[in-house]
């Protein structure tokens, strides 16, 4: 399983020693145990996956961002 998690703060250290806000998102584990091989047609279905789940957090996050900034 693969889990998806969006990061949303600081992007140095410096930012994190003032304190900055961090926010973290946790998606929804991805299961890949239905793929047999890791060929090329396996590996773009597991890419399709991710992608697909952080487009879901992408847009969570962006919402939440809508929500505390209105």
């Amino acid at each position: 399983r693969i889990l998806p998690v969006v990061y949303v703060g600081p992007m140095s250290l410096k930012g994190l020693a003032k304190g900055e806000r961090v926010d973290m998102d946790f998606g929804q584990p991805i299961d890949i145990s239905d793929i047999k091989k890791m060929n090329d047609e396996g590996v773009e279905e597991v890419a399709c996956r991710i992608q697909t789940e952080f487009d879901r957090l992408d847009a969570e996050v962006a919402a939440l961002e809508v929500k505390k900034n209105p």
